[in-house]
Parts: structure tokens; C-alpha cells; sequence
């Protein structure tokens, strides 16, 4: 086995329950995602390009996308009428 370590870091109670359980969710545990993202960080595949943590981005972002979707929803239906 190779030489490991136990990491270890503070986060909010409640996001990290609803990670274990989205996790389970998906047929995984929070470890195996944890060791996925530092090995796919040092082989350069996350986007680091904005600051990690920013949920005011990603909730304005995420609120766009969903308006997008129903803006072409809604020209789908005008286009076919």
C-alpha cells in the first residue's frame, strides 16, 4: 500500500452531509470524488480560472442558464405555431 495520509478540513455541517448523501446517491462516497478532484487538479483538468467557492456566481449563472432554457423553450413553441 502506498505511504497515505489523513486530510482533513473544516466545512459546514450541512453541505457536507448533502455531499455524502449525493454521493451515496450516485453510487460513490466522498472520499473516492475527493481523491478524483486532487488528482484531476494536478493534472490540470479543473478550472481554476475564477476563484473555487463563489456560490454568488454560480447561483447567477445557474439562474441564467435555467432562463435561457426556457427562453428557447419558449421559441420553440412560437416557431412551431
Amino acid at each position: 500500500m502506498a505511504d497515505e495520509t489523513l486530510a482533513t478540513f473544516k466545512i459546514d455541517k450541512n453541505t457536507w452531509r448533502a455531499f455524502i448523501d449525493k454521493a451515496k446517491g450516485n453510487n460513490t462516497n466522498a472520499s473516492a470524488l475527493l481523491k478524483d478532484f486532487v488528482g484531476n487538479y494536478l493534472d490540470g483538468n479543473i478550472d481554476t480560472s475564477r476563484p473555487a467557492g463563489d456560490s454568488r456566481l454560480d447561483s447567477k449563472v445557474t439562474q441564467l442558464e435555467e432562463q435561457l432554457i426556457e427562453l428557447h423553450e419558449r421559441l420553440g413553441k412560437l416557431s412551431a405555431a
